[in-house]
Order: C-alpha cells, then sequence, then structure tokens
C-alpha cells in the first residue's frame, strides 16, 4: 500500500488513446467501429484494453455512435482493468473521465476510491465511496471499502460503523464480518469481536482468516492457552497462511514452551522471510535458550531489512559481549 500520493485533478487533460498501448491481438479483428459495449465491458483485462480503446477512439459500438451513458461504462471498464494491473495513473484517467460522463456511477466511484486506496491516498480514497454512498446508500461496496480506509487511518470506530452498514447490507458476509471484529479487538470490545468471529465461521466454516483472529483476540487478553487452539485451527485450514504461526509462536512465548515457539517463528520465517518481527522475537528466544550465535544471527538479520532500526545494532554488540 505504499505507493507514490497523486493529487485530485477535477479537469481531465488527456486521455489514453489505443495507439498508446502496447497489448498484445484478442484474435482475429474486426471492423474498428463494430465492437459491442458488451465486448468491452464483459472481456477479460487484455480484451478490456483493446476494445475498451478502439471504442474510446472511435466512439462507436455497433458501428452506431455511441451515447454518454455507454461511453462512461466503456472508461470504467478499461480503468479497472489498468487498476487491476495497477497501472494507477491510467486508472484514475479513466475514472475520473467515466465519472465525468456519468456523476451517477456509484460503482465507477467505488472503484476510483479502490484506486487512490491502493496507491496510499486514503483520504482521497475515503471520499470517493462517500460519493458513492450519496449516490446509492444500498451499495454495501462502499461501506466496506471506506471502512476498510478508515482502519488504514487509525478511525476504527468509524470503521466500526461502515462495517456495520455493510454488514447490514449484506448479513452473510463473513468478510465483512471478520473485519468488523479486527476492528472490535483493537479497540479491546473482545466479547463483540468474539461473537463476529464466531459468526463468520458459522458461515464459512473453513475461514482460516477468523480463527487466527479469534486467536489473537484471545491473545490480546492475555489467555494464550485459549489462543493456541483457534491459531492451530487456522493452520490446519490452511498450513501455507503464516500468520498463526506467529501468533502461536507468540502465544507459546509468553506460555514458556520454548522449543514450540522457536518451530513456530522458524516456521514463520520460512514461508515470509522479510518478516522483521519473527527474526527480532526469535533472537531474544535465542538468548533465552542460551544460544547466542543464532540470536546474534537473527539480529543481524533484522539489520540487514531495516538498516534504521533503532535497537538492533546496540542488540548486537550486547549478545557479542556474551559470546
Amino acid at each position: 500500500m505504499k505507493k507514490t500520493q497523486l493529487l485530485y485533478v477535477a479537469v481531465i487533460l488527456a486521455i489514453p488513446s489505443v495507439s498508446a498501448l502496447v497489448v498484445p491481438a484478442v484474435g482475429q479483428i474486426v471492423a474498428a467501429d463494430n465492437y459491442s459495449l458488451s465486448q468491452c465491458v464483459e472481456g477479460n483485462d487484455r480484451e478490456r484494453f483493446e476494445i475498451c480503446s478502439i471504442i474510446i477512439d472511435t466512439a462507436k459500438i455497433d458501428g452506431e455512435e455511441i451515447s454518454r451513458i455507454d461511453l462512461a461504462e466503456v472508461y470504467y471498464s478499461r480503468g479497472r482493468a489498468y487498476s487491476r494491473s495497477k497501472k494507477y495513473d491510467f486508472a484514475l484517467v479513466d475514472l475520473k473521465e467515466a465519472v465525468r460522463l456519468n456523476p451517477k456511477n456509484f460503482r465507477a466511484f467505488n472503484y476510483l476510491g479502490n484506486t487512490y486506496s491502493n496507491m496510499g491516498d486514503y483520504d482521497l480514497a475515503i471520499a470517493q465511496f462517500s460519493t458513492a454512498i450519496e449516490i446509492n446508500p444500498q451499495y454495501g461496496d462502499a461501506y466496506y471499502n471506506r471502512g476498510r480506509n478508515q482502519t488504514f487511518l487509525g478511525k476504527l470506530e468509524l470503521a466500526i460503523l461502515d462495517h456495520t452498514q455493510a454488514i447490514r447490507i449484506w448479513p452473510e458476509d463473513s468478510e465483512a464480518i471478520n473485519s468488523r471484529g479486527i476492528q472490535y479487538s483493537d479497540t479491546g470490545q473482545y466479547d463483540l469481536a468474539a461473537a463476529d468471529f464466531e459468526e463468520a465461521i458459522r458461515i464459512n466454516p473453513d475461514y482460516a482468516f477468523a480463527y487466527n483472529n479469534w486467536g489473537r483476540n484471545f491473545q490480546l487478553q492475555d489467555k494464550y492457552k485459549q489462543s493456541v487452539w483457534y491459531f492451530s485451527r487456522a493452520i490446519e485450514i490452511d498450513p501455507a497462511y503464516e500468520q498463526p504461526y506467529y501468533g502461536r509462536a507468540i502465544s507459546f512465548d509468553n506460555l514458556g514452551m520454548d522449543e514450540m515457539a522457536l518451530i513456530d517463528y522458524s516456521k514463520m520465517i520460512e514461508l515470509n522471510p522479510n518478516y522483521i518481527n519473527a527474526f527480532y522475537n526469535r533472537s531474544f528466544l535465542y538468548l533465552k535458550v542460551d544460544d547466542i550465535n543464532n540470536a546474534i544471527a537473527d539480529m543481524e538479520q533484522v539489520l540487514e531489512l531495516d538498516p534504521n532500526d533503532p535497537d538492533a545494532p546496540d542488540q548486537i554488540i550486547y549478545l557479542q559481549g556474551l559470546q
């Protein structure tokens, strides 16, 4: 999510044309003015780049002049494809043109918000989601996405309100319920969090994320024994899911189960070799069991991953003094 932020520009200065695109052909090309709207909006991203661009350049569909509303849909379709391909500058141009042509296109405002979010500009993202909600107050996607971005800004109570609205619209959406559960956990509302994780699992019995977050919810209450079962269940469902190994390692660490904690920290690192906290915690655990060489190696890895870590250099010096 750490992307360069762009300022919102109200006036569209330039629209990328088909000649600016480098896209493989999608098969035999029909007459340039004879594509249908469905070919643009229903194709895969590669087809959307090409066919939507041809429609934009010719301003025609099915051989007829395209309407303003249909042209907005074409820009929206190509903008989505750009955004999914992480071509965010082009996506912004297309999606802004889509809402200029059709100011009631709440889905385009929602996707414009997603694009800003992916670029790390959460305030601008929230503004787009809010516009989508103003146009269609029953649009659950926009509430859910606005809630996520409120979370990114640390505005957890606002996030809870948005996800509650999303759940009102989508009462069986386990992802929205799980997300609200995380926010309840992070605001110390542990019973409400547990109820949400339980409900998410009722809807989706193999929802590893919800089991992991329920384990974390116990962990935040220092209930480490209870948390281990939930982390273990998440791992059982999805052995490649890294986070429950880290969570369970912390619980084992606090329970004094050092060998089990080392195994889980090591598995976490195997799955994500760039996860600094796992190296940091494992270094201290190696120190606890008098394995100084490995403690030093892990702390050196912390420094390699983050040369600006404020504590690692002094800790390395301290550990070297114990050799």
